[in-house]
């Protein structure tokens, strides 16, 4: 009998060893579970910033090419009108002293060449267009135009052409050569213009 209440008492020692070393591991299991999902919740919360930074960068690659491509047009802009204001070198002294013109003062919508523009590749077609026209000053009313001329007249201090968009009539497109003809169609339908100026 006292053997086996030896052997009782040792087996409840193991048992109870036994139970301590399960609590340790559930413990540990507990601690490690939640490392797991900590874990898990920053790698998803590191996945969301790393999608919406990636968008930002495409937004930003996109908004760079725009900018490189409007770069690119206003050079071939400004380009086109150095060289416009180089072949107006004698209207220059006219246009200045027009536009400065006291007959004038808040009637001057600007030149031609200021009003109208187009996308780089069909700049050299609109130059050739329009090139005996360009360093036009454009007024706001025939009466602006007519004061506009007798004020350089009478001064004798240059020569401009002044015209306005008042009362002018839009014409009729002449018929066009179908694309086959390797035509795309007449200049104007290329130049960007306000509509206020689209008759001139």
């Amino acid at each position: 009998i006292e053997e086996i209440s030896s052997r009782d008492l040792a087996t409840q020692e193991a048992i109870d060893l036994l139970d301590r070393e399960l609590d340790a591991l559930n413990h540990t299991m507990e601690e490690v579970t939640g490392t797991v999902e900590k874990l898990t919740g920053l790698r998803t919360n590191l996945a969301e910033k790393y999608d919406h930074r990636l968008a930002q960068r495409d937004r930003l690659v996109a908004e760079r090419n725009l900018l490189n491509e409007r770069r690119a047009a206003l050079a071939a802009e400004r380009e086109f009108l150095d060289r416009l204001i180089s072949s107006f070198e004698g209207l220059g002294e006219g246009v200045r002293n027009a536009v400065k013109a006291p007959c004038l003062a808040g009637r001057v919508n600007g030149v031609l060449a200021d009003l109208v523009s187009a996308d780089p590749e069909y700049l050299p077609a609109l130059e050739a267009a329009l090139e005996g026209s360009l360093g036009y000053i454009v007024v706001d009313s025939p009466e602006a135009a007519r004061a506009g001329a007798s004020h350089l007249a009478e001064n004798q201090i240059g020569r401009a052409v002044l015209i306005c968009a008042d009362g002018a009539d839009t014409p009729e497109p002449a018929p066009m050569p179908g694309p086959d003809d390797g035509i795309l169609g007449p200049v104007v339908g290329f130049a960007q213009v306000e509509e206020k100026y689209q008759p001139l």
